[in-house]
């Protein structure tokens, strides 16, 4: 007794009288009549759990979500959360695996976005390895006219939750629909004026409700529709935002003759640095004995002491964004011992070297004396002083090259370069094209 090649039965002679396949003639001939076997295929896992990714998978999640991963897996403090890798952008599959992502962080956390008792607030973030710019990110995704006092409830700091949700309404309308800030800075200047005070600190919880509701008015003037109050919306059309900008990274890339290797998405558990008691935000830097000259040029963070050997600098009741834009007083570093473990920072910050090996700055959000390690940024040369010794054509070239790697704002540009020098790298053959823009800076910010 064998088996029959086509329906495995078993049989006794060649011809099988199940299936009617002959074995003594040509095999080939029957094979239209064989069911081959059905493979499983294995569906590729492209969101990973920070700290749950494998080693091969390490360059893919983008510089963000590397050094969340490797920080994780040295013990190093840092918030939930997970990462959609670059071939989810080069896929083009990413709403699935967002919902698989969110999914396995719900399940970790105990939570759901959009629970109006116990909200699920989230800090999204894109880069890639391949990117000329600095990643984007934007805070407080998730917050809406329930969840916002949810919010309130759960961490009994109201003044904290209406504070992050202005954030949000501003971030979505300047840096998603290209809004002007200047508007939302003057609504809060006249709040202030009316107030008699002289920082948002120093309002009450119903200024700031009125505040909030003031921006949703300004939202909707300038993008011509309702402030999105879906959290799986809002964080959905943040991540729409981020390929798109990942498309236009990828234009620049192939412009330099490379291939670009994709953008990745890290969607993290909000840390709230803004809260009155025991929090805020920071920076730290590492490789100090590199040489280099450390200045963070774009937010003009000059406020530093040297304390334990560890250089940065501080913001009371600040959330991480405000780092760059510099909304209050830098306070030296040594002011987080009086709110953490100044050992159990030290013995992180060591880890993180080891980890960095290089020159970086890294931030930091304290939150109810809980610090967590965030955003890492590597340390650049000044070019300040080399631009100044450039002819005014090389000068122009790269302050506009600066410009578009998001070195320095267009504001810093049209300040740096005077009419002077655009006149003369005219007169030296400069195409128009970078004067123009200038000119245009210049005009905008009213700098001429």
């Amino acid at each position: 007794m064998r088996k029959c090649p086509i329906c495995k039965r078993e049989k006794e002679i060649p011809l099988c009288p199940f299936c009617g396949f002959d074995e003594s003639l040509d095999y080939q001939r029957f094979r239209a009549f064989s069911i081959p076997p059905v493979k499983k295929i294995k569906k590729r896992k492209l969101a990973f759990l920070i700290g749950e990714a494998p080693e091969k998978e390490l360059r893919k999640l983008g510089p963000a979500g590397s050094w969340m991963q490797q920080f994780r897996k040295a013990g190093i403090s840092v918030p939930d959360g997970f990462v959609l890798t670059t071939d989810v952008w080069k896929e083009e599959r990413w709403e699935k695996d967002l919902n698989q992502g969110l999914m396995e962080l719900a399940v970790k956390q105990g939570k759901v976005p959009g629970n109006p008792d116990d909200p699920m607030i989230f800090s999204v973030h894109a880069d890639g390895w391949d990117w000329r710019s600095e990643g984007v990110a934007i805070a407080n995704v998730g917050l809406n006219d329930e969840t916002v006092n949810g919010l309130a409830k759960k961490s009994g700091d109201a003044w904290m939750a209406w504070d992050s949700y202005r954030r949000l309404i501003r971030d979505f309308a300047v840096k998603l629909h290209g809004a002007a800030e200047d508007f939302f800075l003057l609504q809060e200047e006249a709040l202030l004026t009316k107030k008699g005070k002289k920082s948002l600190s120093e309002l009450g919880v119903e200024d700031m409700k009125l505040l909030a509701q003031q921006y949703k008015t300004l939202y909707n003037l300038n993008v011509m529709k309702p402030f999105p109050q879906d959290p799986l919306d809002q964080l959905q059309e943040v991540i729409h935002h981020f390929y798109e900008k990942g498309e236009k990274e990828r234009e620049n890339r192939l412009l330099l003759n490379g291939l670009p290797e994709g953008t990745a998405i890290l969607v993290q558990t909000m840390t709230f640095g803004n809260r009155q008691v025991n929090s805020g935000s920071g920076f730290v830097r590492t490789g100090e004995k590199s040489g280099l000259n450390l200045s963070r040029v774009s937010a003009g963070l000059d406020s530093v002491l040297q304390f334990q050997e560890v250089s940065g600098s501080f913001l009371r009741g600040a959330q991480r964004a405000d780092l760059e834009r510099k909304t209050k007083d830098f306070a030296p570093l040594s002011e987080l011992k009086t709110l953490v473990d100044w050992s159990e920072f030290r013995i992180e910050f060591n880890k993180i070297e080891k980890i960095l090996k290089g020159p970086y700055i890294f931030d930091f959000t304290v939150e109810n004396g809980k610090c967590y390690f965030l955003s890492v940024k590597k340390i650049q040369e000044d070019t300040s002083q080399r631009v100044e010794k450039m002819s005014p054509t090389e000068e122009v070239k790269t302050i506009c090259q600066l410009v578009d790697e998001g070195r320095y704002t267009e504001r810093q540009a049209a300040g740096m370069i005077s009419e002077e020098t655009l006149e003369k790298a005219v007169t030296e053959g400069l195409e128009l094209g970078c004067v123009t823009r200038i000119r245009y800076w210049k005009k905008k910010y009213n700098l001429s």
